[in-house]
């Protein structure tokens, strides 16, 4: 997982398309619905 992590920050930046989740752990913008998101589409 750090490589992955690493290969995703630029200069300490995101690349395009990534984001932190609540938990602080790097992930893509559009799928981040899918993981843990769930719980958050079933209160709407």
């Amino acid at each position: 997982m750090a490589t992955k992590k690493e290969g995703l920050k630029a200069n300490g930046k995101l690349k395009k398309g990534f984001r932190y989740n609540e938990n602080g752990r790097i992930v893509k913008a559009k799928s981040a619905t899918k993981k843990k998101g769930s719980v958050k589409a079933g209160k709407r």
